[in-house]
């Protein structure tokens, strides 16, 4: 049977839909989108990264032979660089677009994911890592943040059969164990819980957002002095998976921000060199910033940098004087104080210490490093 004129020029549509958009959605399809006010990005630097990435992703959008993978790449930068710029949620319709025109590219709706997480879309968060989970079947952080969604919408089997699969993908996975102690007070399973919080924190002590749920559970299973010590370490700091996505978007703004944030990763495996130079860059971007000096004098320190060390540290308290009360006041006066006492500059560290002791006077770390430095004082 000859096929009608009709029929040949719908295989044609196709065949050339093919042809000039690849196996992904034509353009028409495409969400709308548009740069945000980006003014509140204080850096010039990456303002221009953000408009300048705009400009080229909208010239290949507007050329009809740009390619399907090439745009959706551009597509999928700019939501990048939107993330890392903090515009989390205007990320959206690119990363949409993204997947759109490439289906078969993990990073497009994991990003997503993490957009619809930020977003409080428990439901979208755990559709979207689904669907990267069935691209990369055993990521590690894929299974932990879709495990996290499941446990959000109280799915807890579905929650604990992935991220089993994350601790079969890293036996070492705080993140996973964490979760996993989670589902298991929510069954009301208090021993399994503390035996998975107690695992994460012997792998990483650090990993303070385990103590308070693991006093919880220490409670429920009747031991008192235990749980009372756990929740006199309670904290927030978490430790997240091994997640190079994530840690790819870290990097990609030259901000202030950005530099502090991969300070803090380089710190997390005592790389204080690395976190001394992101910090130095950091305080070259926002050098009005007493705080990240203050940082940067730690991170000096604690790389063995004593002498740059006292001189960042003086500079941030130099600053703080503008604003009295910042939180970190104290333990940078207690630092600047240790520091200049181990310089042989006994007199300058009693000042700094003797401060310490007065606004907080129940400090003995303070008062013992005090008596040191008055008893190395050069008599006069």
């Amino acid at each position: 049977m000859i096929p009608s004129r009709r029929s040949c020029l719908s295989r044609l549509c196709c065949l050339l839909c093919l042809v000039v958009f690849g196996c992904g959605a034509p353009r028409a399809a495409l969400q709308p989108v548009s740069l945000p006010e980006i003014s509140t990005v204080t850096q010039p630097a990456a303002r221009e990264q953000l408009r300048d990435a705009y400009a080229t992703l909208d010239a290949r959008l507007k050329d009809p032979a740009t390619a399907p993978a090439e745009l959706a790449n551009r597509f999928g930068e700019m939501g990048r660089l939107l993330m890392a710029a903090e515009f989390v949620v205007a990320a959206e319709p690119f990363f949409q677009n993204a997947e759109a025109l490439s289906p078969g590219d993990r990073r497009w709706p994991y990003y997503l994911g993490h957009v619809y997480r930020v977003r409080g879309d428990v439901n979208a968060s755990a559709s979207a890592f689904e669907r990267a989970l069935t691209l990369a079947p055993s990521d590690e952080a894929t299974l932990v943040w879709l495990g996290d969604a499941y446990l959000n919408q109280g799915r807890l089997d579905a929650a604990q059969t992935a991220l089993n699969k994350a601790l079969a993908a890293n036996p070492r996975s705080v993140a996973a164990l964490y979760r996993l102690g989670r589902a298991a007070l929510a069954e009301g399973d208090a021993a399994r819980a503390a035996d998975d919080f107690e695992r994460g924190l012997a792998i990483d002590a650090r990993a303070t957002i385990l103590r308070y749920p693991l006093s919880l559970a220490y409670r429920q299973l009747g031991d008192a002095t235990k749980a009372d010590a756990q929740l006199r370490q309670r904290g927030d700091f978490d430790v997240g998976p091994v997640d190079p996505l994530m840690q790819q978007v870290g990097g990609l703004l030259d901000t202030a921000a950005v530099f502090e944030r991969q300070a803090i990763e380089a710190s997390k495996t005592n790389d204080w060199k690395s976190a001394a130079l992101y910090l130095r860059k950091a305080v070259s971007l926002e050098p009005a910033d007493a705080s990240l000096r203050q940082k940067l004098g730690t991170a000096l320190s604690m790389a063995g940098d004593n002498t740059a060390a006292i001189v960042e540290l003086q500079q941030a308290l130099r600053m703080a004087a503008a604003s009295p009360g910042s939180p970190w006041i104290n333990d940078a006066r207690f630092n600047l104080g240790q520091l200049l006492l181990g310089a042989g500059r006994a007199d300058e560290a009693v000042i700094e210490l003797q401060r310490v002791v007065h606004d907080v006077p129940g400090d003995q770390d303070a008062r013992a490093a005090l008596a040191r430095a008055q008893a190395a004082r050069r008599p006069r």
